[in-house]
């Protein structure tokens, strides 16, 4: 007996119900596994590659021949604070933090400063380090957009649209955890001293990300081979809370702090 018109219409929509029960399933099941996999995952930095290899007091001249990702920083120097101005402007990220003399001690040992800080209900991620180059070869290197990917592991396109010694206009396209990510920022210039950006409003922009904005900052220090570099940075992921995409940012902070180290020497000027 053949079933009849108003049989078959109930038995087809039980059929798409549980497909998209079971895709709904499936979905979950992979948004689970990624969110315990990031809550267990060490969060700490490989405190045996971004230490510097000898100590504070060392006063050996470094070899910057070695420029590939996975080279050993080079001898740290001995770094006491410096007093610097506020350079606090409109919708510029928070103020950085004080520094103790128990965090220059860490600093000058090669390891990085990480906190987080909250401004307008936004979480920032605020990360500090010393890098064995000036500021303006620190500028150069990050504002060198053909080189961007190079120094960030997470992003595989970049595409300027608009680029001038103020600032630039840029395309990103990149990988954060099982997210694949669009977005244009607008990135402002102090030139030899900071580099800001702000997720702008673009067609190529993705809905997955609802804001960005951050800054680098360079200090000089007393040794003028060392420079304080501050990280700073907000993204905002609908449906995912702030300090799961914080979390997102600091799993990739120890590569690119490797990758600066060894890329900012060969932005020196001679």
């Amino acid at each position: 007996m053949t079933p009849s018109p108003e049989t078959r219409k109930p038995r087809k929509l039980l059929r798409w119900i549980l497909v998209l029960s079971l895709v709904t399933n499936a979905l979950l099941l992979v948004l689970v596994t990624f969110l315990l996999g990031l809550f267990n995952s060490d969060e700490e930095f490989d405190t045996d590659t971004l230490a510097f290899t000898t100590s504070p007091s060392s006063t050996s001249t470094p070899d910057n021949t070695d420029s590939s990702p996975n080279s050993h920083p080079n001898p740290a120097p001995s770094i006491t604070k410096l007093p610097l101005p506020s350079l606090r402007a409109p919708h510029s990220p928070p103020a950085d933090p004080d520094l103790s003399p128990q965090d220059w001690t860490q600093l000058s040992q090669g390891l990085p400063i990480v906190r987080q800080t909250q401004q307008d209900e936004k979480l920032f991620i605020v990360c500090q380090f010393i890098v064995q180059a000036p500021p303006d070869a620190l500028f150069r290197c990050l504002t060198d957009n053909s080189n961007l990917t190079a120094v960030y592991p997470d992003i595989q396109t970049v595409e300027v649209f608009e680029s001038s010694q103020k600032h630039s206009i840029i395309y990103f396209q990149g990988q954060h955890g099982i997210f694949g990510l669009e977005y244009v920022l607008q990135r402002d210039y102090i030139p030899g001293r900071e580099i800001r950006w702000v997720k702008i409003d673009h067609p190529r922009s993705s809905r997955r990300i609802r804001s960005c904005r951050g800054r680098w900052r360079f200090d000089p220090t007393p040794n003028s081979n060392w420079t304080l570099v501050t990280y700073q940075n907000h993204i905002d992921i609908p449906l995912l809370p702030q300090s799961l995409t914080t979390r997102l940012l600091r799993k990739s902070l120890p590569e690119v702090i490797r990758r600066l180290r060894n890329q900012a020497p060969n932005y020196m000027r001679q």
